[in-house]
């Protein structure tokens, strides 16, 4: 009976120590999305005003702000991964964790990040500007 009791409280901490985490986490992803949300409407202004007027300083504007969110995006990524999501009941903040680490060219290091925009904004540029007879 003692060992029955044990166990039942064993099970209980464990379990509240599950919700507190998935409490934790929904609070954490709550506020990612925000801070997402205005910094992805950066990025985009920034894209919109140098695809609309292809210029050295537009360009400079784009690149830095690509790296800030990428930088954002890597840093947030890794966080999301050290909770046990896989052990949540809600699966919408599941399907969120899980979309949170897909953190795609962000995962470079700042050089090669740099180096992969920098060949992008070139094509990009070639594009914009080559003359049509």
């Amino acid at each position: 009976m003692k060992k029955l009791l044990i166990l039942s409280l064993l099970l209980i901490t464990a379990a509240s120590g599950d919700e507190k985490k998935e409490e934790e986490a929904n609070e954490v992803i709550t506020n990612m999305c925000e801070e997402m949300k205005h910094k992805m409407h950066e990025a985009t202004v920034a894209g919109w005003n140098y695809a609309s007027n292809v210029t050295d300083e537009n360009q400079k504007i784009k690149t830095a702000v690509q790296e800030k969110l990428a930088k954002y995006i890597k840093e947030k990524g890794l966080e999301v991964k050290e909770y046990p999501y896989e052990e949540f009941k809600n699966e919408t903040l599941k399907r969120m964790m899980r979309k949170l680490q897909d953190i795609g060219d962000s995962a470079l290091d700042a050089e090669d990040f740099r180096e992969l925009n920098g060949a992008i904004v070139k094509m990009q540029s070639n594009y914009a500007k080559v003359k049509v007879p």
